[in-house]
Parts: C-alpha cells; sequence; structure tokens
C-alpha cells in the first residue's frame, strides 16, 4: 500500500539506518553535517515509486550516504580506492568503487577570476541498470578557493 504522504517511504527506513548505523564513529558535529549534506543532497535522488530491486536501493542509499560525505569534505564511508586507475595530475581527484556505482572525487585545480582554487566535489556514475536514459552522472561540483578547500577537508580532520 502506498503512503502518500511519504513517497518512496521503503527506500526512507534503510537511509535512517545508514544515518544511525553508518555515522556511528563520527562526533556529533560531523554527524550533524553529514545528515545535513545528505538531506541537500537528496534532492537529485528523490523517488516517488518504491525501488523493487534490493541491490539497486543499497546502491543509491549507499551513494547518497558517500555523496553526503564528500560534499562535506569526507572521505566515502562504502566505496573504497581504485587503484587499478592511474592518478589524474590534476591536483587530487580520486576513483572509488562500490557495487552498482561508481565514485569520482573531483579536486581540480583552477583558476577563476584570477583566484587559485579547486573545482571539487562528488560524481557519482551508476552501474545499468541504476542509471540509464540521457544523463550518466550526478554531480555536485563546486569551485573553492584554496583556503576554503583546505578548511573544509581540515575541518573534518580535527
Amino acid at each position: 500500500m502506498k503512503n502518500p504522504l511519504m513517497p518512496g517511504y521503503r527506500l526512507l527506513l534503510p537511509i535512517f539506518v545508514l544515518l544511525v548505523v553508518g555515522f556511528a564513529g563520527y562526533s556529533a558535529g560531523e554527524r550533524s553535517a553529514m545528515n545535513a549534506a545528505l538531506t541537500a543532497a537528496s534532492g537529485p535522488l528523490i523517488f516517488s515509486e518504491p525501488i523493487v530491486d534490493s541491490r539497486v536501493s543499497i546502491a543509491i542509499q549507499q551513494a547518497r550516504t558517500d555523496f553526503a560525505a564528500v560534499v562535506i569534505g569526507r572521505s566515502p564511508i562504502h566505496a573504497k580506492r581504485d587503484r587499478s586507475i592511474p592518478l589524474p595530475a590534476d591536483g587530487g581527484t580520486a576513483v572509488f568503487k562500490a557495487p552498482g556505482y561508481t565514485l569520482t572525487v573531483v579536486k581540480s585545480l583552477v583558476q577563476l577570476g584570477g583566484v587559485d582554487g579547486y573545482i571539487y566535489g562528488p560524481v557519482i556514475r551508476f552501474e545499468e541498470p541504476t542509471l540509464s536514459g540521457n544523463a550518466d552522472s550526478i554531480s555536485r561540483l563546486s569551485f573553492y578557493s584554496r583556503r576554503a578547500l583546505q578548511e573544509l577537508l581540515g575541518a573534518c580532520r580535527t
């Protein structure tokens, strides 16, 4: 039976469990930031129908958590570094793999309006049949001055 007040409710319970259990090793401030990032990141991953395939559902849940972690400057929680892919010489971009998706953490040196900095953020590419159609990825890339990115990444290591 569908719940019209909570579309995609079958996806919400496992995500709640991920928030409670998956963030257990983090401080209260980090958990709060990840919750906020996960809420903000949910924009590209909102469902009005329940997902039938449990493997796809798990991949999407884990991708959302990894996406949120990267947005706040943390390392991915579920995806692991793919060391078979050579590192690009661009400032620190790294590729991570998990069942059902690839996460690229873009950290690319740029200059914008005379300000040295980085393009930083997550790019998720799902394996088929999870994502099909005209789009091949979901991303949130932003410009950060060197100082701003150091603060974002450094705040997570203190």
